[in-house]
């Protein structure tokens, strides 16, 4: 990019970084030759001498310190202790993530040094419009092994980070709550451990958070009822514990909650029932126990439930029926439920599977079963129902 005209205000350093004004609006630029190495309009002096240093330290400039003359007034800035802005550079903080990783046995980062633009390395988006700022890192199955670099956090206009399907292992760095722009958070099948940090109450922007299949423990941290754009929280294949909390009733955009395969206790919080989008809820292979809440029924948007493999008990409550229009798939089974099943089940017109077995169940199977044209799996054994010939004659009919 050429130089323009314009005038400058003070020197920089002697490698010829210069700071100039143009317009009203000050420009930052690094002079060497007769060639910038980037000009941009910022829209005040701080923010002008922040970019600057952030383009000094991708251009590889050692300036020191920067003295500016504006408006009147001087404002003296020394390195990097009055903006701190080293260490937030995209470009490092990227270094600073290759650092703590231990093993890429397919070669997938060697493209990650200083003779490759950065916002060309693997697995790295950057901004349209914003110059050598990263909003995506998407590093998956790729074998990588390694920590998660706290410094992260540095990547402050990042909206999307996937790392699933590798081996990274420790802890969830807290700092990722200071990623105000994060949208999509997903490292699932991992290796991590420790517990869910509440700061990632910070992300208020957050809509996806997958942290399905690592090792993590510890309770839900009642802070994730705050972050209101949540529309899908996996949380499943962990060694969490604990109560689930009701604030979780809070996330109203939510549509999908996976929380199976860990070792929640109590009862299914009667709160959820005010998730009115929740299309999917997975609390399978839990501890949970008491009876299955009727006001689940107001969920209308619910697709799939499962609550297998618990100790829940009670009768299926048949209010929970009638308003379900849109349920697919039911797993019940494994549990204690006793009672009947409800005549209110033959209201569910686009139920493809249900799955009772291995409970108390008792009397007979509604015998409107049989007109429910889109059921394809009816589980009923072990159970003490009666009247098997009607059931067969039901199974047969749907088969």
């Amino acid at each position: 990019m050429g130089t323009e005209k314009g005038a400058f205000l003070g020197d920089v350093d002697e490698e010829g970084w210069k700071l100039r004004t143009c317009g009203g609006l000050y420009r930052a630029a690094m002079v060497h030759g007769s060639a910038d190495c980037s000009v941009a309009s910022i829209s005040g002096a701080a923010a002008a001498v922040e970019r600057l240093l952030r383009w000094r330290d991708c251009c590889g400039g050692a300036a020191a310190a920067v003295k500016l003359e504006a408006a009147g007034r001087d404002l003296q800035v020394s390195g990097l202790k009055a903006m701190e802005v080293d260490n937030c550079s995209d470009c490092k903080t990227l270094l600073k993530f290759k650092e703590e990783l231990t093993s890429d046995p397919e070669g997938h980062l060697q493209t990650w040094n200083e003779a490759n633009p950065f916002c060309n390395w693997t697995g790295i988006t950057c901004h349209q419009r914003l110059q050598n700022r990263v909003i995506g890192l998407e590093l998956i199955d790729m074998g990588l092994q390694g920590r998660i670099s706290p410094f992260i956090s540095n990547l402050s206009l990042l909206t999307n980070l996937s790392l699933q399907s590798n081996g990274f292992y420790g802890q969830i760095p807290s700092s990722l709550g200071l990623l105000k722009e994060l949208a999509f958070l997903n490292v699932s099948s991992n290796k991590l451990e420790g517990s869910i940090p509440g700061s990632l109450h910070g992300c208020q922007s957050l809509k996806v958070i997958d942290l399905n299949d690592n090792n993590l423990s510890g309770v839900l941290p009642k802070e994730l009822g705050w972050m209101k754009n949540l529309t899908y929280l996996a949380l499943s294949l962990n060694n969490l514990s604990g109560l689930l909390p009701a604030s979780l009733s809070n996330l109203k955009e939510l549509t999908k909650l996976q929380l199976a395969v860990n070792y929640f206790t109590g009862k299914i919080p009667p709160e959820l029932g005010a998730l009115r989008k929740l299309e999917i809820l997975h609390l399978h292979t839990n501890y949970l126990e008491g009876s299955i809440p009727a006001v689940i029924g107001n969920c209308t948007a619910l697709r799939e439930i499962s609550l297998l493999e618990n100790m829940l008990n009670g009768e299926i409550p048949s209010d929970m029926f009638s308003k379900l229009k849109n349920m697919q798939k039911m797993y019940m089974s494994n549990n204690k439920l006793s009672g009947r099943i409800p005549v209110t089940l033959t209201n569910l017109s686009q139920l493809i599977l249900f799955d009772v077995s291995l409970n108390n169940l008792e009397g007979e199977v509604p015998a409107g079963l049989g007109k429910l044209e889109n059921l394809e799996n009816f589980y009923l054994h072990t159970n003490n129902l009666g009247h098997w010939v009607a059931a067969l004659v039901i199974l047969l009919s749907v088969s």
